[in-house]
């Protein structure tokens, strides 16, 4: 399964993940056996293309707003949080089932 982490820096498994999304100069995709590929950012366009070209299906971020969750859900795209700073953490949490899975829900007030 392939999966995205936004990074700072172009430093392969050792790139520091991104704190907000839209900041980010690099994207990394990546799979569970630590093959991984770096992009730069050159537009959201490219962005959404190549989640698309990858058959991405998990995003691993730190925080995230409403609509990029809302974005990724509708791609089929799994987000995941929780403590890691380079992509390698990021791996390493999700094999070892350290991480969670972000949902909205959305409720009337009642």
């Amino acid at each position: 399964m392939a999966f995205v982490i936004m990074v700072r820096e172009n430093k392969g498994l050792d790139s520091p993940v991104c704190l907000h999304w839209e900041k980010a100069k690099y994207f990394c995709i990546f799979d569970e056996e630590g093959n991984c590929e770096i992009y730069e950012k050159k537009s959201e366009e490219f962005f959404l293309k190549t989640l698309k070209e990858k058959n991405v299906r998990g995003a691993f971020a730190l925080s995230l707003g409403l609509r990029a969750i809302n974005l990724l859900n509708k791609m089929n795209i799994t987000v995941y949080t929780g403590d890691f700073r380079t992509v390698r953490e990021a791996i390493e949490k999700y094999v070892s089932k350290e991480l969670s899975v972000v949902k909205i829900i959305y409720e009337p007030i009642k």
